[in-house]
């Protein structure tokens, strides 16, 4: 069980960076676009691999195109990915929820949904003691 949990916490960290990176990738797209907006001018920029000294590099509407359109391929991959990753975590979410028996439940809620034992004992109806008790027999186990 302990294995699953961790996993479980695996993936929604997981989910967390897939959508940075969705994220990161929007913004350069964003970017971009809006420099193609701006007009059908060459682009400018500083090219950093020679020395110092106001050179200036230009960037050809196609070469940004070209970058736009690679952009665009990578962003469906990551976002194909990021979906991927939420359907799995919706469906253990859904077999978390179908778990019985107070032992997992109080699994489910102290490991998975952060409560504390007190608020798992008010939302089941026991003492906080005897959710104690259930969650230290629970790591034992695990």
């Amino acid at each position: 069980m302990l294995n699953c949990i961790e996993n479980y916490k695996d993936l929604c960290t997981d989910i967390e960076v897939q959508q940075c990176i969705v994220d990161d990738i929007e913004k350069e797209l964003k970017q971009l676009e809006q420099l193609m907006l701006n007009g059908p001018k060459d682009i400018t920029g500083i090219d950093y691999s020679r020395e110092p000294g106001g050179q200036a590099i230009y960037i050809s509407m196609d070469r940004i195109l070209d970058r736009i359109q690679r952009i665009e391929r990578r962003l469906k991959v990551e976002r194909e990915i990021l979906e991927q990753k939420k359907q799995i975590k919706v469906s253990i979410d859904e077999k978390i929820q179908q778990l019985s028996g107070l032992d997992a439940k109080v699994v489910r809620m102290r490991d998975i949904d952060k409560l504390t034992l007190r608020e798992i004992a008010d939302i089941l109806g026991y003492s906080e003691i005897w959710i104690k008790k259930v969650s230290s027999r629970n790591k034992s186990i695990l």
